[in-house]
């Protein structure tokens, strides 16, 4: 997922499908890392955003 501008905001939805595009594979191929990844996910309360 590209941004329409070219450009990433760091903590955004386009920082995280960029990761997931670049790193995927290797938590994917890892045992039991997305399965770590979810659990862990689910503990985390929500952080709000920062403004300028």
């Amino acid at each position: 997922m590209a941004s329409q501008d070219g450009y990433i905001t760091m903590g955004g939805k386009v920082e995280a499908a960029y990761y997931v595009e670049e790193y995927g594979k290797a938590w994917q191929g890892t045992p039991g890392a997305t399965e770590w990844l979810v659990e862990t996910t689910k503990k985390m309360e929500p952080r709000a955003r920062r403004t300028k």
